[in-house]
């Protein structure tokens, strides 16, 4: 699927102390964690925990009240969400949010030039840069590293779910990320489709990325992950690896001994 010379250029995310309240409701409070190069980091709790709020407050879109984000070392505080996408931060969402009357190439050649230019809906509708030999190369690697390459020039709006969901994962590399931070990238998706995600992510991680994911299939989280965070009313009430946090007895009660979701 990918190219043995490869590699991505992952980067140590440290999240430490992290509060977040909304009209005096605290979502999130004084929480870390720590994500490292080359592996897969994951976050899970309950549907109201508090996963999104802290992916929102990690990537900017609803900046912390307390508590600092450091990517590489670099203190992201006070940036917006596309400064810290040109330091090294991408994320996808678990609503799918691709141009559906684009190609899949030019799908990835937006994010290509935004990342480049910070003029993205400009470029949306020009595509300045398609006969770019570097917006090109950058596009075919992004193909060739989530298995895609065939799908190029498909219509993005015509794919199923699951091949819309590896097309996402191209596009956020295309921005040249240090950290992936992925909201429930296996929502939607079959067996099979989860099977090849679960694929894709593996590699990635080998290639060296860091990898933040939230995900409600516990059995995809258990395989790909090496550490483990646990998100419960807006406080971490457990980490470590896979089999510990399998094993913690207030994960146990919480989630895996129960209908709720994890």
């Amino acid at each position: 699927m990918t190219s043995p010379a490869a590699t991505l250029n992952g980067a140590k995310l440290e999240v430490h102390n992290l509060t977040k309240s909304f009209d005096g409701f605290v979502a999130v409070r004084d929480a870390s964690l720590i994500a490292e190069p080359g592996r897969v980091t994951s976050l899970i709790g309950p549907n109201g925990a508090g996963k999104t709020t802290m992916f929102h407050a990690i990537s900017g879109i609803a900046p912390p009240d307390r508590g600092t984000v450091l990517l590489g070392g670099r203190d992201l505080g006070g940036m917006t969400p596309d400064k810290r996408a040109r330091a090294g931060m991408a994320r996808t969402f678990q609503i799918l949010e691709l141009f559906g009357g684009l190609s899949v190439f030019e799908n990835l050649q937006v994010a290509v030039e935004g990342r480049s230019t910070n003029r993205i809906w400009r470029d949306l509708f020009s595509l300045r840069h398609k006969d770019d030999p570097q917006v090109r190369a950058r596009v075919e690697q992004a193909l060739e590293l989530v298995g895609i390459t065939h799908l190029a020039h498909r219509p993005a709006g015509s794919l199923p779910t699951g091949l819309s969901r590896l097309v996402e994962l191209a596009r956020a590399l295309c921005t040249e990320p240090q950290v992936l931070l992925l909201d429930e990238p296996a929502s939607g998706l079959s067996g099979a489709e989860t099977d090849r995600l679960h694929e894709v992510l593996s590699s990635l991680a080998d290639l060296g990325l860091t990898i933040l994911l939230v995900e409600h299939d516990i059995d995809l989280v258990m395989a790909l992950s090496k550490h483990i965070y646990v998100l419960d009313f807006g406080t971490m009430i457990a980490q470590g690896a896979p089999a510990d946090v399998r094993a913690d007895a207030a994960v146990r009660a919480a989630y895996l001994g129960t209908e709720a979701e994890v």
